[in-house]
């Protein structure tokens, strides 16, 4: 798989590298921040900002860093092109692109509403980088055991295609 600094930066393969084998990367937190948005504001919001905190800044409620704790980078994988037609038979967790999520450094100190936003910009975004769309031949539960077979990253559209409905 290959690392690009963000999606902002289009496809620029130049800032592509080797996917880092460390833990300062992301793509289930990414998932989660996502899930999120499903809940009603209400709910939303709270939560949203506690995981965005706690667990990718490493802070505290009262905003102290946690010791010995770094922020984690959020990472989306973007599936290769040929992606349905290999997905039967082998790992594809070493390819496509995962793309590093650096626009979250900017959300104000009340991000609540602002986290919310910033996430759906981003995946208006990374849309617009790589239109991916679910084959619907493919049945869901077999290509989610499938990737867990294959040890293979889910495309994020399996939850994006359902809560993010009117973001292109």
């Amino acid at each position: 798989m290959k690392v690009a600094r963000s999606v902002l930066m289009g496809r620029d393969h130049s800032n592509v590298v080797s996917l880092p084998t460390n833990d300062t990367t992301s793509s289930v937190l990414l998932c989660i921040l996502e899930l999120c948005l499903s809940l009603n504001e209400d709910q939303r919001d709270e939560l949203l900002l506690l995981y965005y905190q706690q667990l990718v800044l490493g802070q505290a409620e009262d905003g102290t860093q946690f010791h010995n704790v770094t922020p984690i980078d959020l990472m989306s994988w973007i599936p290769p092109e040929d992606w349905a037609s290999k997905i039967f038979q082998k790992s594809l967790g070493f390819e496509g692109e995962a793309h590093i999520i650096i626009d979250f450094d900017n959300i104000p100190n009340d991000p609540e509403q602002a986290l919310a936003t910033s996430i759906k910009q981003f995946v208006a975004k990374s849309r617009k980088v790589q239109a991916f769309s679910l084959s619907k031949e493919l049945p869901a539960s077999a290509v989610i055991l499938t990737c867990i077979k294959y040890r293979s990253p889910l495309p994020p559209e399996f939850w994006r295609s359902v809560i993010f409905k009117e973001i292109t």
